[in-house]
């Protein structure tokens, strides 16, 4: 009895103190039911998350994410008609809302968190309905233990921005976590506030993430996010990929793709991963693997990524590479320079690779201004060097070692990630990132080694500007789109 005891207090003293202890995690790729009307639409998908968190149960999972619009699909309209009231937190396990109260049900049953995202309504001044975008979270007892309201908004004209000074957290057996949702991981307060402390080890991150190349591909946000931060990173995706929506993973601290899913498909899809183990290989234990057809490209192939590589505005240079010769090139824009140490074996197939920089205002998806970036990067490209970047550029050099390192001011003005792809829409492993500081001066450095279908490899920073709201231009852009496919 004082042997479980001591676990116990040695236990809380990590969660305390924001360490992750070992856990199993389960994240659900999903793609809603729609039905003919908002109530039925919402009561057969809270039936799959029921059925889902039973899944995972039998995996023995502690915790399972659900993505962001899961249970009604990406809405834009008739919002009171499929929102939810989602009680203060403390609340529960019993409440009003049938399906909120079925899911604090499952939770309970089975012992596990549940998180999952709502349009929610709440009253706002003079009795007047407010809509945010927020993930709830439900603790073993099926209690609401904290929520969340999506602070940076991207195509939702009707919905509310959260406050920005929520909290986001919630402590478990297994350690502290914090949440945000979509396009928040591309701004400073919350992707960066949340973890600034050291308290926080885990992010939970429900999302809808629409896929635009080279550098906002879901897998690669996602992994760039984990490996910069050192968290564990739980990502689940809206399944839509007619609309360039999906893409989930379970990704540790240490930078390891524990367990990831993209696929043409249009399907739901369960994840499992054991978290904070040493073991690389300890999802296998779960026979859960994400996804066996990572070499069928035909299946990729209806998963849409609208985007392509402008050379407009950068700084570019062609690159030859010879077999087993290092190639060392800085190459700089207004001041900021980057310097590639690149070694390959060269195959017969003739490759264009080019080096490129950039320090400018950047755009997240076609004809939509950005904040301003920050880019180093390694490009695949066609025959004539005029389309890089792209999945459909056949790439089969293999790479001995790629570094890039460059040197910025030591200030505030921009954060910075890491952004790999292949041609299967993966991002590369191993990777290894590092900051470091001296005086005035902030050094960046990405590297990896003995990769091949290498498409994009390189630094991405961004302005840590305040937030932008995409509504009706966003709109008017998917609807093209859609047009071309």
């Amino acid at each position: 009895m004082k042997g479980g005891l001591v676990c116990v207090m040695i236990l809380t003293a990590l969660v305390v103190r924001g360490y992750a202890v070992e856990y199993i995690a389960a994240v659900v790729e999903f793609q809603p039911a729609i039905s003919p009307s908002p109530s039925r639409t919402i009561e057969d998908n809270v039936h799959e998350y029921v059925a889902f968190i039973e899944s995972a149960k039998r995996e023995a999972a502690n915790i399972i994410v659900f993505p962001e619009y899961g249970l009604t699909g990406m809405v834009l309209s008739q919002l009171e008609n499929y929102s939810i009231e989602i009680p203060d937190v403390g609340s529960g396990p019993t409440f009003n809302d049938i399906n909120l109260h079925r899911l604090a049900n499952a939770a309970r049953e089975h012992g596990m968190f549940v998180v999952a995202n709502v349009l929610e309504k709440s009253r706002g001044a003079a009795n007047k309905t407010i809509f945010y975008n927020t993930n709830f979270v439900l603790n073993l007892e099926g209690k609401i233990v904290a929520k969340y309201r999506k602070i940076n908004l991207f195509a939702e004209p009707l919905v509310t921005p959260g406050p920005r000074d929520q909290n986001n957290t919630f402590d478990t057996p297994f350690g502290k976590f914090g949440m945000f949702i979509c396009f928040d991981i591309l701004f400073y307060n919350p992707s960066m506030s949340t973890i600034a402390s050291g308290q926080v080890k885990n992010i939970i991150y429900p999302t809808a993430w629409f896929s635009s190349l080279p550098y906002y591909h879901s897998l690669n946000v996602q992994h760039g996010y984990a490996v910069v931060n050192k968290v564990n990173l739980l990502a689940a995706n809206l399944n839509n990929v007619t609309a360039g929506n999906g893409g989930s993973g379970i990704y540790g601290a240490n930078g390891q793709v524990l367990n990831y899913y993209i696929s043409g498909l249009g399907s739901s899809r369960l994840l499992v991963a054991k978290v904070g183990s040493n073991d690389p290989q300890a999802f296998r234990s779960y026979g859960l693997k994400g996804f066996s057809g990572f070499d069928n490209k035909k299946e990729l192939e209806s998963y849409i990524t609208p985007g392509s590589f402008s050379a407009t505005g950068y700084t570019v240079r062609k690159i030859e590479l010879s077999n087993g010769v290092e190639l060392k090139e800085k190459v700089c824009q207004k001041g900021f320079c980057c310097e590639f140490s690149i070694t390959a074996n060269t195959s017969n197939i003739p490759e264009v690779y080019q080096l490129v920089v950039y320090d400018g205002q950047g755009k997240v998806i076609p004809a939509v201004d950005m904040l301003p970036i920050r880019v180093c990067a390694l490009m695949v490209c066609d025959s004539r060097g005029e389309s890089c970047a792209s999945r459909d550029i056949l790439s089969s050099t293999t790479f001995q070692n790629i570094s890039i390192r460059a040197e910025v001011k030591n200030g505030k003005e921009h954060f910075y990630r890491p952004v790999t792809l292949r041609t299967q829409l993966t991002p590369l492993e191993p990777l290894m990132y590092e900051e470091s500081t001296s005086k005035d001066m902030r050094t960046i450095n990405i590297r990896t080694s003995n990769n091949t279908d290498i498409v994009l490899f390189g630094i991405y920073g961004r302005s840590n500007g305040s937030t932008i709201v995409f509504s009706s231009i966003f709109l008017v852009i998917m609807a093209a789109v859609r047009t071309l496919f």
